[in-house]
């Protein structure tokens, strides 16, 4: 997100005329939700696992057999 920011201000820089943080705003808002995606795509695996491995040690906790 730093890296997004930094390319906006140079470009806003390059050419004042144009409203780059205009756009600036929505394309970060899409790059950050692109990077939320990207981040939480194992999410669902490791909490079904983890989930199996907290309901076995329930059970062993119990005394109930596996």
């Amino acid at each position: 997100m730093l890296l997004v920011n930094s390319a906006f201000g140079m470009m806003n820089r390059a050419a004042p005329q144009l409203n780059v943080f205009a756009l600036g705003f929505p394309m970060t808002m899409l790059l950050g939700l692109v990077c939320l995606l990207i981040s939480n795509s194992g999410l669902p695996e490791n909490f079904i696992r983890f989930s199996g491995e907290t309901l076995q040690l329930m059970r062993n906790l119990e005394g109930a057999t596996p």
